[in-house]
């Protein structure tokens, strides 16, 4: 059972009432407040029924992630709870219950040498000619025409812009600027961003909108004129991968872009820092640290360079 919480709070607010609006007010997404508060009833479920806001404390907090750790959490989830136990104290510290950081001596925990997973130029192809061709789709009526377009579109979001499955669900049709072939991508953290995009994609957003249900504000719609989950996508990016072989996930996608795209710029003899800077501003990273991640060797380059001696 989750934890009683002691925190003192605006009048007449339970305390997620008051941390999810106090989020809302620093423009964070309703997915973000959403996993901040969840990760927070982690901490309280570890703490038991003696948790609130004496348990912020340097001696508790380092217990807990000592305990993630002797549990094999993965490190991802070490780092995010970390953060949004970070983000908890920011909370605390304006409303006036802390006065200092009781996790500044907490370090994020090593991130995996693997470089990110993305796909080979023939898988790459391989997908991007089952998302033109419609080949994923089981019937060829006039709804499924339109599944088409819709479809395609989101395999070009992810593979050739770069976007997270979340932030092609978000997108609005007012968030295109394609006279100026870029979109403005709402991220992270509650992030905003532009991106370029290639003329392909601008065609196929184009052609997408001419058939596009409903005249509602979203851009990915099922055949109803209704904004379609992420679940929903990652099922149609399940789709094309099965027709074409190939096991692939939405994220494979935006790591296949972003190992393109440096590629591109490496190809084009751009100088190391303008290369990594640039793709950290179309992926979006807010730390060029995670760009640099890419320039790791995968295990498939190192065999072809080991047999090619």
């Amino acid at each position: 059972m989750m934890a009683t919480m002691t925190f003192q709070v605006k009048p007449g607010l339970a305390w997620q009432e008051d941390f999810s609006l106090w989020l809302y007010e620093h423009n964070r997404a309703q997915k973000t407040i959403e996993a901040y508060v969840q990760d927070v009833h982690h901490f309280a479920r570890w703490c038991g029924s003696a948790f609130g806001a004496e348990s912020l404390n340097r001696t508790d907090v380092r217990a807990y992630f000592e305990w993630q750790k002797s549990i094999k959490a993965a490190v991802n989830s070490q780092n995010r709870r970390l953060a949004s136990l970070r983000v908890l104290v920011s909370w605390m510290r304006e409303r006036g219950m802390l006065d200092y950081d009781p996790t500044d001596r907490i370090q994020r925990s090593e991130q995996s040498k693997l470089p990110p997973r993305a796909k080979d130029a023939d898988e790459y192809a391989d997908l991007a000619s089952v998302s033109m061709a419609g080949a994923h789709l089981k019937c060829a009526g006039e709804k499924h025409s339109l599944l088409a377009a819709r479809d395609l579109v989101i395999f070009g979001l992810m593979a050739r812009a770069g976007l997270r499955v979340s932030e092609v669900a978000g997108l609005d049709a007012e968030d295109l600027h394609l006279e100026r072939n870029e979109i403005r991508v709402r991220g992270k953290g509650g992030k905003v961003g532009d991106v370029v995009i290639p003329n392909e994609l601008v065609c196929d957003i184009e052609a997408w909108l001419a058939v596009r249900p409903g005249a509602g504000a979203a851009l990915i719609t099922d055949w109803n004129g209704q904004r379609i989950t992420t679940g929903q996508i990652r099922r149609r990016i399940e789709m094309i991968g099965q027709a074409a072989g190939i096991v692939v996930k939405p994220h494979d996608l935006r790591h296949t872009y972003i190992y393109r795209l440096l590629d591109v710029f490496l190809r084009q003899e751009t100088s190391l820092p303008v290369a990594i800077d640039a793709v950290r501003m179309q992926a979006r990273h807010s730390d060029s640290r995670t760009t640099m991640s890419y320039l790791r060797a995968s295990y498939k380059q190192i065999r072809m360079a080991v047999e090619g001696v």
